[in-house]
């Protein structure tokens, strides 16, 4: 009997964008793989549900020897980091345990690979991308974090294609990961809209915040940008104050005509501070007397990088198909020291300017031991769920799949510069 598998498309032509992401939502695993039996994975109900992570269902981790965990699903985009159509690689940690006698967990490290020797079935260290020095710092047990890794900073010129490898560089921990994503990029990223910027206002133009505490907040001012540089070469740029507790900016938006806050997945601006102060970011949009939470520090007031301009993004989820709404975005600690805000955009998540028309979505079958594909492709790669690379094939419509037993492989095609992947059951 035919099996049939609609290849979800992963558009990486220069004209849109998505944002890949794995979730473990519907109680599994999506393929996740300790490699050399180092440990062990799998897909639980979250133990620590709060503000860092409100999923149901997260994947557990028992490392028992420096354990590196195969995500064959999770394929990377090669391209040049300069140029790269990702901005970041972003996930969520939570620490469980010491998973022994151990002791050695604080400060971990955590390397990513796009790739995992196809004969050896080890990590290929020529494809290690870098590495994310400190996720959580000090373990606190239950607190999740935002682990984020930018392309940009790749100790590779070219990112590899292939399958994303995390590996947290301890002996022995328990830990939880969720979420993950990788972000695209603004500067390549055409279904992105400006709401606003501060270039055509006078310098010292003020605009009204909203603040919780009883102190009268002093107004947000446009200054001169005190450092410009990438990402943020304006001119001028918005100065928010710290003399109040929950200061957040107020800003209406109203959107394009005929679409909504709900057809939105992502929200970026730029961040700018000299204070090494500790403060609270909270990101949130308001309709009326309701408030949405898009992001909060959960941690409680952590230090924020400073000392140069970077982008701070984070994803839509469940908000509500409005037209307007208000803004609220700011360090709501007292006295967490002035810093500033720029160039504030939304990702719109269907993908327009696309002719779908012309786009033709592989449908893939087994009959027997061949997989066909339904229409020839430039390249097409079969994994297993451990990330081997079992076979690689070019120019063809079908690939021979006798030398493998029963089981749930990964099939990667490539066709016309784009690329699809999804899994499918050989009987």
């Amino acid at each position: 009997m035919k099996n049939l598998i609609l290849l979800a498309l992963v558009f990486m032509a220069s004209f849109t964008l998505t944002a890949q992401t794995i979730t473990f939502e519907d109680g599994t695993d999506n393929g996740a793989t300790p490699l050399l039996g180092a440990g062990t994975v799998e897909a639980i109900y979250n133990p620590y549900q709060n503000a860092g992570n409100m999923s149901d269902w997260c994947l557990h981790v028992v490392n028992n020897d420096y354990l590196a965990i195969a995500f064959p699903s999770f394929i990377l985009q090669s391209g040049d980091k300069a140029s790269y159509p990702y901005v970041k690689l972003r996930f969520k940690l939570c620490y469980m345990s010491p998973n022994g006698e151990s002791t050695d967990i604080n400060y971990p490290q955590v390397d990513i690979y796009s790739s995992v020797d196809p004969v050896s079935g080890l990590i290929a260290e020529s494809e290690k991308l870098g590495t994310i020095g400190n996720p959580w710092g000090t373990a606190q047990e239950g607190v999740w974090v935002n682990a984020e890794f930018m392309f940009s900073a790749s100790a590779l010129q070219t990112i590899p294609d292939g399958q994303l490898v995390i590996k947290l560089a301890k002996p022995t921990l328990e830990y939880l990961i969720d979420d993950i994503e990788v972000v695209p990029s603004p500067l390549f990223a055409p279904d992105i809209i400006s709401l606003f910027d501060f270039e055509a206002d006078q310098v010292d133009k003020t605009y009204s915040i909203t603040a919780e505490s009883e102190t009268d907040p002093l107004p947000a001012a446009v200054k001169d940008n005190p450092n410009s540089a990438v990402p943020n070469t304006s001119s001028h740029v918005l100065q928010m104050p710290s003399n109040a507790y929950g200061q957040m900016t107020d800003f209406t938006v109203t959107l394009p005509d005929g679409t909504t806050l709900g057809q939105y997945d992502r929200i970026y601006f730029d961040f700018y501070t000299t204070s090494t102060l500790y403060a609270q970011w909270t990101v949130q949009v308001a309709v009326g007397d309701d408030s949405y939470i898009i992001y909060k520090d959960a941690s409680g007031y952590p230090t924020q990088a400073s000392g140069a301009w970077t982008t701070k993004d984070y994803a839509l989820t469940e908000m509500p198909d409005v037209n307007s709404f208000t803004l609220n975005i700011g360090l709501t600690s007292y006295n967490s020291g002035p810093y500033f805000l720029d160039n504030f955009k939304l990702h719109l998540a269907s993908a327009s300017g696309i002719n779908t028309a012309t786009v033709t979505p592989l449908t893939t079958y087994c009959i027997g031991k061949t997989l066909h594909l339904g229409q020839t492709v430039d390249k097409v790669v079969i994994f297993n769920v451990a990330g081997q690379q079992l076979s690689v094939s070019t120019c063809t419509e079908s690939v021979n799949l006798s030398n493998l037993p029963q089981g749930i492989y990964i099939v990667k095609a490539s066709l016309n510069g784009q690329s699809y992947n999804a899994k499918f059951n050989l009987q």
